[in-house]
């Protein structure tokens, strides 16, 4: 896969984990879109959406230990305690629609906090105000 990038036993940091290389607006027939070309790292990717991921479990489902955790998420879910386990700990990746399920449970910007590691809702809001000013300015 191009732009793809594997090191196997290197972790890199979480900034590294996604980095546009190129990010260029084109402007066609009236609307503005984004050309992006990106290098994704998979396997720092694949770390850091699992951590975040089970960040995720622990907000909407608070308590003493992770098997605590598993447990209420597992019968909210309707999996197996032993599979929302291995999300959890991250040893496998949670589907799509747990993490919907998980969103929708703790809602959009409890969301978004977690996945720009708790940066707060107005921050991220700016940061898109600025590029919708950038766009259409």
């Amino acid at each position: 896969m191009r732009g793809v990038h594997s090191s196997y036993g290197q972790h890199k940091p979480d900034r590294d984990a996604i980095s546009c290389t190129h990010r260029r607006m084109v402007r066609k027939n009236g609307h503005v879109s984004q050309n992006n070309s990106a290098q994704v790292n998979r396997v720092s990717l694949q770390d850091v959406s699992r951590q975040r991921v089970a960040n995720l479990f622990r907000m909407a489902w608070p308590s003493d230990s992770d098997r605590d955790t598993a447990r209420q998420a597992a019968a909210f879910l309707g999996y197996s305690e032993r599979a929302v386990s291995n999300w959890i700990d991250g040893t496998n990746s949670a589907p799509f629609d747990v993490v919907f399920a998980i969103g929708c449970k703790v809602g959009v910007f409890a969301v978004m906090e977690v996945m720009t590691e708790g940066q707060s809702r107005t921050s991220v809001l700016n940061l898109i105000a600025k590029g919708v000013r950038r766009v259409t300015g």
